[in-house]
């Protein structure tokens, strides 16, 4: 079997574990956005494990991960609005913090992205739309402590396992790019190989 099947089915195991356990243990109400967002994962896990001839592509990986984003944000705003509902002081500094940060990202991200934008354009901006995630995470995180306001700890946990993951996984993105834009800049030593071979190879530029 294809190791990403294996893989694909090993993580399909830990989100039906996930879900049924918040479903058993009566969490599921607690975060309705974060259970959404794991229903998302199973099914588009599904899709591409069980029909990888349809869905295992570009573009539905592109719309998948454009719902992912959505569910993200979701996922951010709702634990805010949960932990703040009864401080009004911590959730204005949140909502000041926040505006700022979102007017800023917004700008620098989407002011020069082009209204027909190729997914090759989308994925070069994939880092900033995970940034500003992070960012939503990271605000509502230093307001909690610094308003030392108690939360729920399943909202603890989401948190604690969010914005490190989006660390990861924009800093992965970004050194993919660094090396795709290095590799694109990088001058090449002439192949040593016959005329015949070039043309065959279509390397004559090389």
């Amino acid at each position: 079997m294809d190791p990403r099947l294996l893989i694909g089915h090993a993580v399909k195991v830990v989100l039906v574990a996930a879900l049924a356990g918040l479903y058993v243990r009566g969490r599921s109400g607690r975060g309705l956005a974060i259970v959404a967002y794991l229903w998302a994962a199973l099914l588009g896990n599904s899709l591409t494990t069980f029909w990888p001839d349809v869905f295992f592509n570009y573009e539905f990986w592109m719309r998948r991960q454009a719902l992912f984003d959505v569910l993200k944000l979701l996922v951010g705003i709702e634990i805010a609005l949960r932990a703040f509902r009864v401080f009004p002081g911590a959730r204005a500094a949140w909502e000041r913090s926040l505006a700022a940060s979102l007017v800023v990202a917004t700008t620098v991200a989407f002011w020069f992205l082009p209204r027909d934008a190729p997914y090759s354009v989308l994925f070069a901006h994939q880092p900033q739309i995970i940034a500003g995630t992070v960012w939503l995470f990271t605000v509502t995180s230093l307001v909690i402590v610094h308003y030392r306001i108690p939360i729920d700890p399943w909202h603890r946990a989401i948190l604690l396992a969010f914005v490190p993951y989006q660390l990861v996984f924009t800093t992965a993105i970004a050194v993919m790019i660094a090396y795709w834009a290095q590799t694109a800049w990088r001058r090449e030593e002439p192949l040593e190989v016959s005329p015949a071979t070039r043309r065959a190879l279509q390397l004559e530029g090389a």
